[in-house]
C-alpha cells in the first residue's frame, strides 16, 4: 500500500500560495493548532470513533495529520479501506465557520454520484460536477461555500473546464 508522497517543490509552491492568498483561509479547531503530530493523531482518532462507530486505521489518521500540516498526502488502498473518510476527517478538523472546500478527483462520474449520496447521508453538502450541472452558477456556488465537497472527473474536458471556471 502506498500511503503518501511528499514533494519539496510542491511544499514550496504551497507556501507561496499561502502568502499571496487574499481570501480567508480555513481555520483549524484549537486542538490542532500548534499541536505536536502525536497529539494531532490522538485527536483525529478520537474524532473518528464516535462519528463512524469503529476506530480509524493508522494510514487514515496519518493522512489527515499530513494534510493538517500542509503536506501532500496520497493514499492508495483497495475498495472498502476507507479512503473517503480521510477528507471527511480533514474537514471536521476545521472550524465550521471557516472550513475548507475539498476538491475530489474521481475516475468515474458514477463514483462521484455515490460519494455525493454518502456525504449527504452525514449532512455534508456535496456536488458531482457533470456535463449537465457544470455551469457558471454551480462554480459561483462552490466559491461561495455552498458545497463542502466537489467531485469531478479530471481526465475529462469537463474537469478541465470546471477547474478553469473556479
Amino acid at each position: 500500500m502506498l500511503r503518501r508522497s511528499h514533494s519539496a517543490r510542491g511544499a514550496t509552491l504551497l507556501a507561496q500560495h499561502k502568502q499571496k492568498s487574499l481570501t480567508t483561509r480555513p481555520k483549524k479547531q484549537p486542538q490542532f493548532i500548534n499541536a505536536s503530530e502525536e497529539s494531532q493523531r490522538v485527536e483525529v482518532g478520537n474524532m473518528f470513533q464516535p462519528r463512524h462507530g469503529y476506530p480509524a486505521r493508522p494510514e487514515q489518521i496519518q493522512s489527515v495529520v499530513d494534510l493538517l500540516n500542509d503536506r501532500t498526502s496520497f493514499l492508495l488502498a483497495g475498495t472498502g479501506f476507507g479512503k473517503s473518510r480521510v477528507p471527511e476527517m480533514y474537514y471536521h478538523a476545521h472550524e465550521t465557520t471557516s472550513a475548507p472546500i475539498i476538491l475530489c478527483i474521481n475516475p468515474l462520474d458514477a463514483l462521484g454520484d455515490d460519494q455525493v449520496s454518502e456525504k449527504e447521508a452525514v449532512d455534508l453538502r456535496a456536488i458531482n460536477l457533470t456535463g449537465e450541472n457544470c455551469t457558471q452558477d454551480a462554480c459561483d456556488s462552490i466559491l461561495l461555500g455552498d458545497f463542502v465537497f466537489v467531485y469531478v472527473v479530471m481526465c475529462s474536458s469537463l474537469g478541465i473546464q470546471m477547474i478553469s471556471c473556479v
